[in-house]
């Protein structure tokens, strides 16, 4: 499973790719599951999360130390391909 984002921040364009830890990493910050994304879809801040995720794991210089500064510094982002509702999700014990 993974998600595919383009953004442009500080004037960069980014793609990236959000593998399971960083789907992880999101489903723990807003107590959710990736398994509701294909009712839910994903907001403006999930995505932006994930990609400020992506770059702290690639250790991309030049990265805010908070992702609400980070968030200040897009000026866009896109969902890749058909990763609106990504495959492969396990369902959830909810």
């Amino acid at each position: 499973m993974e998600l595919n984002l383009r953004i442009v921040a500080n004037g960069e364009t980014h793609e990236l790719k959000a593998l399971p830890w960083v789907i992880m990493l999101w489903e723990r910050r807003y107590k959710t599951k990736v398994s509701k994304v294909s009712s839910e879809g994903l907001g403006l801040e999930d995505m932006m999360y994930m990609a400020f995720e992506c770059l702290k794991m690639k250790k991309h210089e030049g990265l805010p130390p908070t992702f609400d500064l980070f968030a200040q510094t897009v000026t866009a982002i896109d969902l890749l391909g058909d990763d609106a509702t990504p495959t492969n999700a396990a369902p959830s014990a909810d």
